[in-house]
């Protein structure tokens, strides 16, 4: 076995090169992106958080909303509040909306319907696809059945 050198010492002919991160530097993305995702879903009581710590977030800006807000647009997280879209109570077809969800990013969400199937369909994706293949064979069949009826009419 070669040299080895004590901890915190640099082998020799690693001397003078830099390897790795520097000491004390990390990056902090995580805990801004939870820290993000707590001021957007503050007012959301039914949103799901990725993480234990965004949970915390979310439960510190809705109790502090304008003091979390201050402190984000004081270290330039924030270019002001966020858009707030309320969503409709109304239904739509199961159909029209799977295809939303699967075409459309979740920021153009109108419906509460609409946001809980892009949850499911963040936890359970294969199960979503199924179910999307399910709906287009039912209306293949709905549609070929219209036009059978057309021509027999």
């Amino acid at each position: 076995m070669g040299y080895r050198p004590p901890k915190g010492v640099p082998p020799p002919q690693l001397q003078g090169k830099r390897t790795g991160r520097p000491r004390g530097s990390r990056n902090y993305a995580r805990a801004w992106r939870d820290c993000l995702w707590g001021h957007e879903h503050r007012n959301d009581p039914f949103a799901l958080p990725p993480t234990g710590a965004a949970r915390l977030w979310q439960s510190f800006a809705s109790r502090y909303p304008d003091a979390l807000e201050a402190w984000l647009e004081e270290v330039g997280l924030l270019s002001g509040p966020p858009p707030v879209v309320p969503l409709s109570e109304e239904g739509e077809d199961l159909l029209a909306v799977v295809r939303h969800v699967l075409h459309k990013p979740g920021s153009e969400d109108r419906t509460h319907q609409q946001r809980n199937i892009r949850e499911w369909k963040k936890a359970h994706p294969s199960k979503f696809l199924n179910l999307l293949m399910r709906l287009e064979r039912e209306e293949e069949k709905r549609e070929w059945r219209r036009q059978r009826n057309r021509r027999r009419a």
